[in-house]
């Protein structure tokens, strides 16, 4: 029992991780009433991650727009006017035998602190490994938005260990949709900033809905 408790609280903490705050530097004036969202992914990325990650994406927009939020959200195809684009490179998951190596190796890593202290070892290790489903993504955002030419590199992780594909692909999912929401929070914050101050540094009634 202790083992298994043991295991829990190290899966807990190996997972536990914030999306980097990234700085979008947008342009001095602007104002937005409807801000494009557009998921573009490459050949390679399987069509059940593109549904997905899709359905997600519709259901988070809705959630949102039923919010109080300062712009409105909408998904698009194809455009260049203030948009923030999410382009998914690539998409791995964890494979049948992944999984059996990976559920070898942890039993074999918890078990040794209780070998070792059964054989008063004065030194105590552990391994684990913990296979991961991933998709790394680049972040973009349109011209007319930003001052930046940049690409911010994210990367959707969660854990693919014990799950079957299905269980995998839509637990993917949803730390998709929780990127995407951490993405959007941060935008509008610096969106109510930067607003704030051009108004503030040229007396400007450039209203905010």
């Amino acid at each position: 029992m202790k083992i298994k408790s043991f295991l829990v609280i190290v899966i807990s903490l190996y997972f536990l991780s914030s999306c980097k705050t990234v700085n979008y530097n947008l342009r001095s004036k602007i104002y937005i009433e409807d801000l494009n969202i557009r998921v573009k992914y490459d050949s390679l990325v399987p069509d059940t991650i593109k549904k997905t990650f899709d359905n997600k994406l519709n259901d988070l927009i809705e959630k949102r727009n039923s919010e109080y939020h300062k712009f409105r959200l909408v998904s698009v195809e194809d455009t260049n006017v203030r948009s923030l684009v999410f382009y998914v490179k690539d998409n791995k998951l964890v494979s049948n035998s992944t999984q059996v190596i990976s559920s070898v190796i942890t039993i074999l890593g918890i078990s040794m602190p209780v070998l070792l202290i059964s054989a008063q070892s004065p030194i105590i290790i552990f391994f684990y490994f913990i296979p991961k489903d991933v998709s790394n993504i680049d972040l973009r955002l349109s011209k007319d938005l930003t001052y930046s030419k940049l690409t911010h590199k994210r990367r959707v992780v969660n854990s693919g260990y014990l799950r079957n594909r299905n269980k995998q692909i839509f637990k993917h999912g949803e730390a998709f949709s929780k990127l995407v929401e951490i993405e959007l929070d941060v935008f509008e914050k610096q969106y109510i900033k930067t607003v704030y101050n051009y108004k503030k540094k040229n007396n400007s009634d450039l209203e905010m809905e």
